[in-house]
């Protein structure tokens, strides 16, 4: 099976953006919200149903790329990652969650405003930002670290057709040197800026059937002119 993008991959990505964006216009137009209800459901919501929505916002390309990655450096460290928040975030919730949800705010910073003054609302608010700023890069680079691999973009790759040349002259003088046949297979299998067609590997390197396929094509005459 290849692991390149097809276009009914990228059908159904665009299909889920244009789905998500649309969802979101449509909202915004149907149904006017002040802050209370766009921030807090005016607090009517099921707990259950806030928990999964909060739980959800924690999952991203990081869950999917960095975490098990680092799982497999450290090892049974990344458990004790896991166990800590098993055991702190119930506590954070009995001494924090409750008290602010029954605080007459919309948000913590609201709070701080109130409690202490404005520039300390606008300190905690620039340093979450940032926060998740840095947080959000890593998402974007995780999310790119999987694209790179699933639609064969390699950017600091950018003489791949001079490196094939190069390496193809090589070979090539070497088994004409040493008296070898040369059974070039680069023509059937590039594509026309002379990188290898994305439709022939199934991760950039190892051949799908149909990558045998052409590599059975350009062998056949050679192994017909020797097996006869």
């Amino acid at each position: 099976m290849s692991s390149v993008l097809s276009g009914g991959d990228w059908a159904v990505i665009l299909l889920y953006l244009l789905g998500v964006t649309g969802l979101g216009v449509v909202s915004r137009l149907r149904h006017r919200q002040d802050a209370d209800e766009y921030l807090m459901a005016k607090r009517s919501m099921n707990w259950f149903v806030v928990a999964l929505a909060v739980f959800a916002t924690l999952f991203s390309t990081i869950s999917f790329v960095s975490i098990p990655g680092e799982a497999y450096n450290f090892g049974l460290t990344m458990m004790a990652v896991a166990l800590g928040q098993i055991l702190f975030v119930p506590l954070g919730i009995w001494l924090f969650l409750r008290f602010f949800f029954a605080a007459p705010t919309f948000s913590a910073y609201e709070y701080l405003e109130k409690r202490y003054d404005r520039n300390c609302r606008r300190i905690a608010a620039v340093i979450f930002i940032m926060i998740r700023l840095f947080y959000t890069g890593g998402v974007f680079y995780a999310a790119a670290v999987i694209f790179e691999s699933l639609a064969g973009w390699r950017p600091e790759v950018t003489d791949a057709p001079d490196r094939i040349d190069r390496l193809n002259r090589m070979l090539r003088e070497y088994a004409l040197d040493n008296g070898c046949e040369w059974v070039d297979f680069h023509p059937g299998l590039a594509d026309a800026d002379s990188a290898l067609d994305v439709r022939y590997p199934r991760d950039g390197v190892h051949p799908t059937s149909d990558g045998f396929d052409a590599m059975e094509a350009i062998l056949r005459p050679y192994l017909k002119r020797y097996l006869r």
